[in-house]
């Protein structure tokens, strides 16, 4: 069996998010795709989202 590649790792945890009733777009699964590759921390994501939405 192949191993599973960081894209598609992220592609099912984005479908199965879909089947609960959540979506998940393309800025969101960058931000996913980034922490998992440790590019940023999840810190640095809230922070970014915590900007975005109080200014």
């Amino acid at each position: 069996m192949a191993p599973v590649t960081i894209d598609r790792a992220i592609e099912n945890a984005v479908a199965s998010t879909n089947m609960e009733g959540f979506h998940l777009g393309e800025e969101q699964k960058e931000l996913i795709k980034k922490i998992t590759l440790g590019e940023i921390t999840l810190e640095e994501v809230i922070n970014q989202i915590r900007q975005k939405y109080n200014g």
